[in-house]
């Protein structure tokens, strides 16, 4: 399943992480930091309420095709990975 996905980082190192999921959005923030040659987000969920302070980190690579990444959370008691491709948009 494929749904957009906007990440945004700031001069502070911190991001802002928002993707549809169904019929809804899921927003994260937190901060940046780079191991290797990966970014890691470290975060919460602010959005929606019910999920809000869960802890949440996306691992985030470039390819040829853009930025691809995994995200690592738990959902109803179960740890969750989906995978996430990020493509530039100007």
């Amino acid at each position: 399943m494929s749904e957009p996905v906007r990440l945004a980082i700031d001069d502070s190192s911190r991001y802002t992480l928002t993707h549809r999921q169904g019929t809804g959005e899921i927003s994260s923030t937190g901060t940046v930091s780079v191991l290797g040659n990966r970014l890691i987000l470290d975060g919460y969920i602010v959005a929606p309420r019910a999920l809000a302070g869960a802890p949440v980190r996306h691992y985030v690579w470039r390819t040829n095709d853009g930025l691809v990444g995994t995200l690592d959370t738990f959902f109803l008691g179960h740890r969750v990975q989906p995978e996430l491709l990020l493509e530039s948009r100007p």
